[in-house]
């Protein structure tokens, strides 16, 4: 495992992607701070801490594979994450952006519906739905998710804005 990463952050730093190459090993680091100090609940940590590291591998990964042409090796790696995560809204965001980045816009949408009913209390699922339903004319659907979306959160004049827009068309 420590060999695969410290070999993935030497690959991003190569390639320019500072940022994660940063992340990752900032992640080992505090790995190895929580094994000298024995932690009291290592598992808690362990666990949370291995989220992150994972997240950021397979976000680098997947960059790397999409710069390389390797599109659905890409968005194969952040669907494995995404399934292997206690918190899978962590990475719903990259994966969504991947998704429609290669023009994949039904599976971003079937994944924030799924999301939409696992955790219907989250207004970010809901805005993105009614940005992607907008994108694809299905201006019900967006009204549906903006509804959801002002619901959890009144005070988005945005919203209110994009609500009209969606309900222009068929004059509701």
């Amino acid at each position: 495992g420590r060999e695969a990463i410290h070999g993935l952050i030497r690959t991003a730093a190569k390639r320019g992607d500072l940022e994660h190459s940063e992340l990752l090993a900032q992640q080992l680091k505090e790995l190895d701070t929580a094994e000298r100090i024995g932690v009291t609940d290592r598992r808690h940590i362990d666990r949370d801490k291995a989220e992150d590291v994972l997240i950021i591998a397979a976000q680098t990964s997947s960059n790397l594979l999409a710069e390389s042409g390797l599109v659905a090796e890409s968005i194969q790696i952040l669907e494995r994450t995404y399934s292997q995560l206690s918190s899978p809204d962590r990475i719903r965001a990259h994966l969504t952006a991947a998704y429609r980045r290669h023009g994949l816009t039904s599976q971003a949408i079937a994944l924030l519906k799924k999301e939409s009913h696992t955790s219907p209390e989250t207004p970010k699922i809901w805005s993105e739905l009614a940005i992607l339903y907008m994108q694809e004319r299905q201006l019900q659907n967006a009204e549906e998710a903006l509804q959801q979306y002002i619901r959890l959160v009144p005070e988005n004049a945005q919203a209110y804005a994009l609500l009209a827009q969606a309900q222009l068309p068929t004059n509701r």
